[in-house]
């Protein structure tokens, strides 16, 4: 019955994780800077809910999606950094008392204390500047094919690339 349980909470917070989409809310998503005709300050940030990794790998994926978009067939992350940033907080501390008198006339005093849980949240956040190619370069760097990128995470986060998504 645990296992359930844990399945269901686990699945329920997957659902709340950010998806591929333009970051101006809350939740989370990816904006870009165009620098150059073919560089570009790709960001994705992420709620609670998103692990780094989801982030890092939508960052690509949106890297492979403007690379797509502006004509291009290759990219390379010439800077990418990742964060988390971790905010805390605590819930205020309240005490409750209840005094009565017992039959033989002895006051007994019952005090409850609630609050002070403290609750831990990570917000994942990565920003790429990316270089786009039409051929593929001859160098050390890792290039990526966006078309390939494209195809393999663009099926595992369900998003179809090369086309500007509705804003």
């Amino acid at each position: 019955m645990r296992r359930v349980s844990a399945a269901i909470v686990l699945m329920a917070l997957a659902g709340c994780a950010t998806t591929y989409q333009d970051g101006s809310g809350w939740t989370g998503g990816f904006s870009e800077v165009q620098l150059d005709k073919n560089v570009f300050k790709v960001s994705f940030n992420g709620n609670a809910y998103t692990s780094i990794e989801r982030v890092e790998e939508l960052a690509l994926l949106r890297g492979a999606d403007l690379t797509l978009q502006h004509g291009f067939s290759y990219f390379v992350v010439t800077e990418g950094r990742s964060r988390e940033e971790v905010q805390t907080y605590t819930s205020p501390v309240s005490t409750t008392s209840k005094t009565s008198r017992k039959g033989n006339g002895d006051l007994v005093t019952q005090t409850t204390m609630y609050g002070g849980d403290t609750q831990v949240s990570k917000f994942p956040s990565t920003v790429n500047t990316i270089v786009a190619y039409h051929r593929k370069p001859d160098m050390a760097a890792t290039v990526y094919d966006a078309q390939f990128l494209c195809g393999s995470l663009g099926k595992k986060y369900k998003v179809k690339c090369g086309v500007r998504p509705p804003m």
